[in-house]
């Protein structure tokens, strides 16, 4: 099962959540704020923007999901050095098995 990384957790991702259970490996949700972080939603723990990169390693993630612009931003500021070039996906619909 493909392994997939929210890059968020606000209601867009917790919708794609429901639809991705099942098809894809959710590793986590992202999250900036401190109150939110360890927590789970759904069975997902929530991270902070600067832990996507070790996930991704560590879980061999096939894509990054955002719905938001910031999102995405959050994540690239966080995780700058340089080698690393995830698979940016905009929305769950380009993903198979989900459109």
């Amino acid at each position: 099962m493909p392994a997939v990384i929210l890059c968020g957790c606000d209601t867009d991702y917790y919708a794609w959540l429901n639809r991705l259970q099942g098809r894809y490996e959710v590793v986590a949700m992202v999250t900036e704020e401190p109150w939110q972080h360890g927590t789970h939603v759904g069975g997902v723990r929530l991270v902070y923007p600067g832990e996507v990169r070790a996930l991704c390693r560590r879980h061999e993630v096939s894509y990054l999901l955002y719905a938001h612009g910031a999102d995405r931003e959050a994540i690239e500021v966080a995780c700058k050095e340089g080698g690393w070039h995830p698979f940016w996906c905009h929305g769950i619909e380009a993903l198979p098995t989900v459109g």
